[in-house]
């Protein structure tokens, strides 16, 4: 292999780790990092977020009593006219179709009651949710990935839950929602285009960037071989283990994202579409044999559609009991499946 070969073959790495670092990082500093000229660092960017196999960094809200979201997980008779009602709902910012025990997954910044409307079953899940739990790709295959995890499931792990006290939080202006709007998909806008839509100078701007990343976590999704061949997947557990699953999971050579909501832990992964399932089919069944995993349920996704609100105003805060009202029983914006 020739140098240059190598060193694009690790070049992805080297800009994630980056970014991840400095989500606006200057690309002549990715040029210099990779020892290319900045022009060739610039190309090789664009191509990797093309490709599907770096995304530009995006923004989450970190959770508070000031602004929290709602993750919603149905069942539904007809998925595709219940999520018309979704997507046209100004609260809504994410809704996914799955075909599963769940087939509707949507995000809210607001409580929703939907028991009531045409087409309703079933409220598998619904609460706030915790602060993202993202693990840092590693750079392995497959292989040693699931054999890495199989040494975990031989030392007996402790328990460990996601926490989710909800802070109580302050600092959330109109301004700064407006910002994070337009950046939740990409931080990366570039200055310009900034200036011309809210009007400040550099210095305002970077004094509200450096207040938004304060309330914010940033994430790179990273998918070495190329998002479209990997299946995704996302998983309901029951456990009270999961931290350790979510350490698991984070062996594995691919972005993954993590949430608790209630006392479950919805999960967010993938492995290749042409690979073997049954390293992964294994280690599932045994979690389980072991007690790491109570019980799991299993849905893949198949169409979504992601929002968000420039102009809209803060969510109002949350309910005092920091819960929902029960259903159960009654730029170039660059997107994936994960929420």
């Amino acid at each position: 292999m020739s140098t240059f070969s190598g060193k694009l073959r690790d070049m992805p790495y080297i800009f994630y780790g980056e970014l991840r670092k400095d989500p606006r990082v200057p690309t002549k500093h990715l040029a210099k990092k990779v020892r290319v000229t900045r022009n060739t660092a610039a190309k090789y960017l664009d191509e990797f977020i093309e490709d599907r196999i770096l995304f530009s960094p995006q923004l989450r809200l970190k959770m508070t009593k000031q602004i929290a979201e709602y993750v919603y997980l149905l069942k539904i008779k007809d998925p595709i006219s219940f999520s018309e009602f979704l997507t046209s709902h100004s609260s809504v910012f994410y809704t996914c179709m799955l075909g599963g025990p769940f087939n509707i997954l949507f995000m809210s910044y607001t409580p929703l009651t939907v028991s009531h409307l045409d087409g309703y079953e079933e409220t598998i899940l619904a609460g706030v949710r915790s602060d993202y739990k993202v693990s840092t790709v590693p750079k392995r295959d497959f292989s040693t990935g699931w054999k890495i995890i199989m040494e975990k499931i031989n030392n007996p792990p402790e328990k460990s839950m996601v926490p989710n006290t909800l802070p109580e939080g302050k600092g959330w202006t109109p301004e700064l929602w407006d910002l994070y709007n337009h950046l939740k998909y990409d931080v990366r806008i570039g200055f310009t285009p900034l200036v011309k839509k809210f009007k400040f100078h550099t210095t305002t701007f970077y004094k509200r960037y450096r207040d938004l990343l304060n309330l914010t976590d940033v994430f790179v999704p990273f998918y070495p071989l190329g998002e479209k061949r990997y299946t995704s997947f996302y998983l309901l557990f029951e456990t009270n283990y999961q931290q350790f699953i979510i350490d698991s999971f984070g062996e594995l050579p691919v972005y993954s994202t993590h949430m608790r909501i209630k006392d479950s832990l919805l999960s967010y992964v993938k492995i290749p579409f042409d690979s073997d399932g049954g390293p992964f089919l294994h280690t599932l069944s045994l979690w389980q044999h072991k007690g790491i995993i109570d019980t799991f349920e299993l849905a893949i996704p198949w169409w979504f559609e992601a929002a968000s609100h420039p102009g809209m105003g803060p969510p109002p805060p949350i309910l005092p009991n920091g819960t929902i009202p029960s259903d159960r029983g009654s730029g170039k914006n660059m997107l994936t499946f994960s929420i």
